[in-house]
């Protein structure tokens, strides 16, 4: 169940196959499913289309074979409830990750589509925190060539935590899903490197016929 942006992956078909050991020599075993120590919250909703929007994720991770992370989760009709951004995830040590979704438009089917998108790049993030281990993620960086994996001090499509949340997007959605344009290395052999490399799930391109 894709998350629809208007754009889809119109030059390659994809397929995904569980590998029981992804790069074991250097990078242990592939991530597990995190599992919150307490019952959360339910997530608190502005409108049907936010729940609608998070029934939908939800959908995407049973599918792709993998648990949700653990997060509270709210939605807010502005966007002060993400210091003037569309989204925010605060991860911590806990297990648990705190997301909002604050994403706002004039047109309310646009409005809707950037809310689905934002709420499936932070539910991402704290799939990525809680389930990808250190090595991991200084190979991605460096498969990626990025030094910095969140620093603020460097822009958005300098950090490479960002082309993890991009990529697992993509790969959840089973390559049905156009990248940020911010991004390059976008060729679909490219993403799915990255995405076996995240969560050991090989995605197989296939070129399509013209």
């Amino acid at each position: 169940m894709p998350i629809a942006d208007g754009v889809g992956m119109a030059t390659y078909t994809t397929s995904r196959i569980i590998t029981v050991a992804v790069l074991a020599a250097t990078l242990g075993t592939a991530a597990q499913p995190s599992t919150a120590a307490t019952p959360l919250p339910a997530p608190v909703f502005a409108s049907e289309q936010d729940a609608a929007a998070y029934a939908s994720t939800q959908d995407l991770f049973t599918t792709a074979g993998f648990e949700a992370p653990a997060a509270t989760i709210e939605f807010f009709d502005n966007e002060e409830g993400c210091g003037g951004a569309r989204g925010r995830a605060w991860l911590n040590n806990t297990g648990t990750a705190t997301i909002a979704i604050c994403a706002t438009h004039d047109n309310p089917e646009v409005e809707t589509t950037w809310r689905q998108r934002t709420l499936l790049h932070e539910l991402a993030h704290a799939w990525i925190d809680q389930n990808v281990n250190a090595e991991r993620i200084a190979a991605f960086s460096e498969l990626r060539g990025l030094e910095e994996w969140s620093s603020r001090s460097v822009k958005w499509e300098e950090r490479a935590t960002e082309h993890a949340a991009e990529i697992f997007m993509w790969g959840i959605q089973g390559g049905d899903y156009k990248i940020d344009f911010r991004l390059d290395k976008t060729e679909c052999d490219e993403l799915s490197t990255g995405y076996e490399l995240l969560t050991g799930v090989s995605m197989t391109c296939d070129e399509a016929a013209a």
